[in-house]
């Protein structure tokens, strides 16, 4: 989105149910990175900085990605709860 933005491309007139399902996609997105921060930090196995460091190298390297990975294995997303 950001490099749509920068790069210059037009904006589109986005209909309410796009904007309702842009919406619903973010917050799960949302959700689902308070989850994953919440369980790491909680279990308190991992330091802040080095759970940063994980997601930022994650980007562009394969090991730290299968590190983030490994890390989320046994994360609890509560997907399927009603």
């Amino acid at each position: 989105m950001r490099s749509k933005y920068v790069h210059g491309a037009t904006p589109k007139k986005l209909s309410h149910e796009e904007l309702a399902r842009l919406l619903r996609e973010t917050a799960e997105y949302a959700r689902v990175g308070f989850l994953i921060w919440a369980q790491l930090t909680a279990q308190g196995q991992h330091k802040r900085e080095n759970i940063l460091r994980a997601l930022d190298e994650a980007m562009v390297d394969d090991g730290a990605r299968g590190q983030l990975e490994g890390w989320c294995n046994h994360i609890d997303f509560a997907r399927n709860l009603k």
